[in-house]
């Protein structure tokens, strides 16, 4: 893993420093970290979106999309074991 400066407002400090204190996080870091992978995921999930737009795919076409991919997943870790 690699290390990476960053500069955070007192108030963001305060903030991640409180989800430690609280047992959310076992450390700064670990909050940190856990943030970028929110944000990752949340610009896959607009990335997703836009795309989806732009193909004319429905809502419940996605879903039932969504909910197959799901299905498959949770029978390979947990079916065939």
């Amino acid at each position: 893993m690699e290390t990476m400066q960053v500069r955070l407002t007192e108030s963001q400090i305060g903030g991640i420093d409180k989800l430690v204190e609280t047992g959310i996080y076992a450390s700064r870091g670990e909050a940190v970290r856990d943030a970028v992978r929110r944000l990752e995921l949340m610009v896959a999930l607009m990335d997703l979106q836009r795309m989806v737009k732009e193909k004319g795919i429905t809502k419940k076409e996605l879903l039932e999309e969504l909910n197959n991919v799901g299905d498959e997943l949770y029978e390979r870790k947990f079916k065939s074991a």
